[in-house]
């Protein structure tokens, strides 16, 4: 479910406004442990 929208915009057909808050807040949680791993 989370993977459709990780190359690009979530298709706004399947994803209502309900779940576009958890999306980036999740695109943004993986982005930072992303860094930390980099980092690390």
């Amino acid at each position: 479910m989370f993977i459709q929208g990780m190359g690009g915009f979530p298709d706004k057909r399947l994803t209502p406004l309900t779940y576009l808050l958890p999306h980036y807040f999740l695109r943004i949680v993986a982005g930072i442990k992303t860094l930390n791993w980099l980092m690390v």
